[in-house]
């Protein structure tokens, strides 16, 4: 089986390396494009931490705690505008939809109107946290024991969100990788939520057959979501490729329009320049360049031969050597060739694949990108 596998990625490796940019996805990012979101506080953040440490070495005073402070500063950021904050921590403030959406259909069985009015407009204000908590204390002084728990459920449901977040964000800023959302430009399950928490509150406000069969499109909105997510976080290398692709189509489609405009070739390597600017937007061109310029090495000198040798024995340890020797020797040599130079946003996305994931993964996303499977 793994030999056909392997004859198969083989035999049709050119036709991957080379498969066009999906026509859809290309011209929903050429009008989407705006450069794409990043770790846009990195810089300013290593410059603070440097700037502390070397404060705390001049006057031999801990700073330790201003480190820490503004970490959490930065984390707080990151997390209230949805970046780096990591699949676990997206999944659960999904489900705080769905649970407001109880709260709110038991208000209104109740006729409590004007606290529902309240909530409404004041819950995603800065004001958030306070209304929470005032709601919390109405429900339970007034023995709203329903609304009380809902409530609860939810506040426990948003810290753990926060808290996961923060703790991802944290930990990026920390090891200095990129942050990449793996759920961006998923457009389609913001029209599921609105559907989920319809069919939710239909469900709760019918009886019969009728809210039986609201029951199950609720079920199956569930379903559909969570293959949506699973689609995004698994592969681990999904969570890096798919968002960066969706910024690589819009780069593609810009850089299209230039060389139509100058009357030239499609440059492959200025749209992973930008491609790369936008994983790293703080850093300067020149460093952005030598990025592009280490993933170019690495592609034409093939360094990663041994990392893929060992991606498919850890696959397969009974597929025999010289298939495998066969198959990297016609990737090698594509590699070298005009067309297969084009694959250089491949490679550019590999590095920030080992950059978050690790050696292992790269190996992992690269093999994926010679059998089809990264489109």
């Amino acid at each position: 089986m793994m030999k056909g596998y392997l004859d198969r990625i083989g035999g049709s490796c050119y036709t991957h390396f080379n498969a066009p940019i999906d026509e859809g996805r290309y011209r929903y990012g050429l009008r989407r494009f705006i450069g794409g979101k990043g770790n846009r506080m990195s810089e300013d953040w290593d410059q603070f931490q440097d700037r502390m440490l070397r404060e705390a070495k001049a006057t031999d005073r801990d700073t330790s705690y201003r480190i820490d402070r503004v970490m959490g500063t930065v984390a707080n950021r990151y997390v209230e505008r949805g970046e780096g904050t990591g699949g676990a921590s997206k999944v659960l403030s999904g489900l705080a939809f769905p649970i407001l959406t109880v709260l709110a259909v038991e208000l209104i069985k109740d006729h409590q109107y004007i606290p529902l009015a309240i909530m409404a407009a004041l819950s995603w204000t800065k004001y958030g946290s306070l209304v929470v908590l005032a709601g919390f204390v109405y429900f339970a002084v007034t023995q709203q024991w329903v609304g009380t728990a809902i409530l609860g459920a939810y506040s426990i449901v948003a810290i753990l969100s926060a808290q996961l977040g923060k703790k991802n964000v944290k930990r990026l800023l920390l090891a200095k990788k990129p942050m990449i959302s793996p759920f961006v430009d998923m457009p389609d399950m913001l029209l599921i939520l609105v559907f989920q928490c319809g069919f939710l509150a239909a469900a709760l406000s019918t009886q019969g057959w009728i809210s039986v069969v609201l029951w199950m499109l609720f079920a199956l909105s569930i379903f559909y979501q969570l293959l949506r997510y699973l689609y995004r976080l698994r592969p681990r290398w999904n969570q890096i490729h798919e968002p960066l692709m969706h910024r690589y189509a819009a780069i593609a489609g810009f850089e299209a329009g230039r060389a139509r405009r100058d009357n030239r070739e499609f440059d492959f390597f200025a749209a992973t320049h930008t491609l790369v600017k936008s994983v790293y937007p703080d850093k300067e061109d020149e460093e952005v360049e030598a990025l592009v310029q280490q993933a170019a090495e690495k592609m034409e000198c093939f360094s990663d031969r041994d990392l893929l040798t060992k991606t498919i024995r850890r696959r397969n340890p009974k597929v025999k050597e010289d298939v495998v020797e066969d198959l990297l020797a016609k990737v090698e040599n594509h590699l070298r060739t005009e067309d297969g130079r084009k694959i250089i946003s491949r490679y550019a996305i590999a590095d920030a694949v080992e950059s978050v994931f690790g050696e292992e993964e790269r190996g992992k996303y690269l093999l994926a990108v010679i059998d089809g499977t990264a489109k």
